[in-house]
């Protein structure tokens, strides 16, 4: 049986957890947060990311994205903030 290969891309740079294995992990953020606390073209888990910026991301931190979509966390969130102003 072949091994399982991992894209290298999906490998946390902070903690170096698989996100194709962690649930909620990939995630897109603004421009401005992932410039000044992302690491380029890398990968950083949604955990790693938050410590990084020190601070619980709100919904207004994410784009609309399917990344963001498919992440229940993210999803829960950015819902639950955009009811408020219904």
């Amino acid at each position: 049986m072949a091994k399982k290969t991992i894209k290298k891309y999906w490998i946390c740079e902070n903690c170096g957890e698989d996100a194709t294995l962690k649930p909620n992990s990939k995630f897109m953020v603004r421009n401005y947060l992932w410039e000044e606390y992302g690491v380029k073209d890398k990968f950083l888990c949604l955990n790693c990311f938050q410590k990084r910026v020190g601070r619980i991301l709100k919904a207004p931190d994410f784009t609309i994205s399917i990344l963001n979509a498919e992440n229940s966390v993210v999803r829960n969130l950015c819902l639950d903030f955009y009811k408020s102003f219904a």
